[in-house]
């Protein structure tokens, strides 16, 4: 029940044009390393920010992108979808800190848009500039350290 009325909530917040008409900036408060490269994350902690994520934003700077956590419930298959979004964005889904899946979604031009999930459970997702995850070499089976920042 508890899953159904996250997904409903998920749902209405993206589908509602007015609802959500603005980008939002979160403070960054974690980072990932990984190969060499350190990106500092703003973290989506609640589900009106993890709704939002990314949307409405024209650009996202190389080294920078967003952290889904859901490592407070167990792990579970997530999806994501493109809605209002403007910029090309790779999807990472963790398993704690190992790689799963990674796709690169293009903005949505049309309704409904298609969703995007690991297809296995997962309990984090980092979002970065589409084609950054090749352009680092990041693959499945990776192990992405991410630390909080004070």
């Amino acid at each position: 029940m508890k899953k159904a009325l996250i997904a409903l909530t998920l749902f209405l917040l993206g589908c509602s044009e007015t609802a959500i008409t603005s980008s939002q900036s979160l403070p960054i408060s974690a980072q990932m390393e990984i190969k060499g490269q350190t990106i500092e994350l703003e973290v989506a902690k609640t589900e009106k920010e993890k709704a939002i994520g990314l949307m409405h934003r024209n650009s996202l700077p190389k080294n920078k992108g967003m952290l889904f956590d859901y490592s407070k419930k167990p792990s579970e298959d997530i999806s994501f979808w493109m809605k209002n979004c403007r910029i090309s964005l790779d999807i990472i889904f963790l398993e704690n800190e190992t790689v799963k899946a990674i796709t690169t979604a293009p903005p949505c031009k049309q309704d409904p848009c298609p969703k995007y999930s690991a297809k296995v459970p997962v309990n984090r997702v980092i979002e970065l500039n589409g084609g950054r995850a090749n352009e680092i070499g990041i693959k499945i089976g990776d192990q992405i350290k991410i630390s909080d920042i004070n």
